[in-house]
């Protein structure tokens, strides 16, 4: 692996953060929903499919990322993603079909964001060294800022503009930080090293343990994502007033990023059982006590847990799995057991969405979810305990046979 310099790594850990600012905008799709529907004359459920079908592409384009990622420099790979991006916002906003928004939004803004979001995490990661897990979590918590920011002014510019003035301004909006990101992944000249696809086994981290964690990891993002994807439906069904209903996800969005720095801080402190089992279990209270218990404005502090949660897990993982396989072969793991977000991504807002048209609430949906956290808490708990901050585990991991 080339080493860069740490002024370089910083520059590569800010564009990295700008950048994923807004593609972490892909969260407010909640914002969406009701305008969709009247767009497209079409139920909860299927308007939720185009976010379900953008997390599937997102998750496929992390999986097969290391295969792409080599083919060009660093600012040409960042140009094709973004206008990638652009172009799948474009088509959306000029349609007036569903099939297209599956097309526009689901398909190609998905792959683009999964193309930039596993890139950045591997470029901060080998940049950065002496602090992957501090890294890895600014640029995950990063991601969760878009939804901090993105959904007054979305929420504006659909009240003035429509559904198709707010895809056009979110179109713009990349094509005015692409410049930015550009230059400073330029000016660092880091680039990205990558390893053969073959990936061998050691006996102190059997290939049981990826297993293990593809099922916990995804058991534990399904609440997330399921609660994300409506978030602001959720506060309308629990009675928050119409005027805080749009504070929803930035709630959530606010708490995401607090729990994305804490999962990089924990990979580096403590063991992974301690890091994969409380953060569950308290996502699943959290659940508990919002389907059954809060009503009004108090459904905003167990958004609030939910979304801290979903951030700690989304942080920490990414952290693990650089530090306990070594990093040419991390970039290909992370893949493979990303693929976990992306089965939860498509069945957890898909089935909230299903849950709710049957039900006409979100009760029977938010317990699912709470299920999942203790079943995640339950998997993790059989993870190999050992500490993670030791950077010299040995690099053969697996052996020739499927993992």
């Amino acid at each position: 692996m080339t080493t860069v310099s740490p002024q370089s790594g910083k520059l590569v850990l800010f564009g990295s953060m700008l950048w994923m600012m807004v593609f972490g905008s892909i969260h407010v799709f909640s914002i969406f929903l009701v305008p969709m529907e009247e767009q497209f004359n079409a139920s909860r459920s299927a308007v939720s499919l185009i976010y379900s079908l953008s997390l599937v592409t997102l998750t496929i384009s992390v999986f097969f990322g290391h295969k792409l990622y080599g083919l060009m420099r660093p600012t040409l790979f960042i140009v094709t993603t973004c206008l990638l991006a652009v172009i799948g916002l474009c088509i959306t906003a000029f349609s007036h079909h569903l099939f297209f928004a599956y097309l526009g939004f689901g398909v190609l803004f998905g792959l683009a964001n999964g193309l930039g979001y596993g890139y950045t995490l591997h470029m901060c990661a080998q940049s950065n060294k002496s602090h992957q897990g501090l890294a890895i979590g600014l640029v995950t918590a990063s991601y969760a800022i878009g939804p901090v920011i993105m959904p007054w002014p979305l929420n504006y510019a659909i009240q003035q503009f429509g559904l198709s003035g707010a895809l056009l301004a979110f179109a713009l909006l990349i094509i005015f930080v692409l410049p930015i990101v550009v230059f400073t992944f330029h000016l660092s000249g880091a680039r990205l090293q990558l390893a053969s696809d073959k990936l061998a086994s050691n006996e102190n981290n059997p290939k049981n343990s990826v297993r293990l964690l593809w099922l916990s990891y995804g058991l534990a993002v399904t609440a997330g994502l399921m609660t994300l994807g409506h978030a602001t439906a959720i506060a309308k069904a629990g009675g928050v007033s119409n005027q805080l209903i749009v504070i929803a996800p930035i709630v959530i969005a606010i708490f995401n990023i607090c729990g994305s720095l804490l999962g990089g801080w924990m990979v580096d402190k403590l063991s992974v059982k301690t890091s994969l089992t409380a953060v569950p279990l308290l996502s699943a209270i959290s659940l508990l006590a919002l389907s059954q218990f809060l009503t009004g404005q108090s459904i905003l502090i167990g958004l609030a847990a939910v979304g801290f949660t979903y951030g700690t897990i989304i942080g920490a993982y990414p952290a693990v799995i650089a530090v306990l396989f070594k990093n040419h072969n991390s970039i290909k793991i992370y893949g493979l057991i990303f693929t976990a977000w992306g089965v939860a991504g498509f069945f957890g807002p898909w089935l909230a969405g299903i849950l709710f048209d049957n039900s006409g609430d979100y009760k029977i949906a938010l317990l699912v979810a709470a299920i999942a956290g203790l079943l995640s808490a339950a998997v993790a708990y059989f993870v190999k305990d050992n500490k993670v901050k030791d950077n010299t585990v040995n690099d053969n991991l697996f052996n020739d046979s499927k993992v």
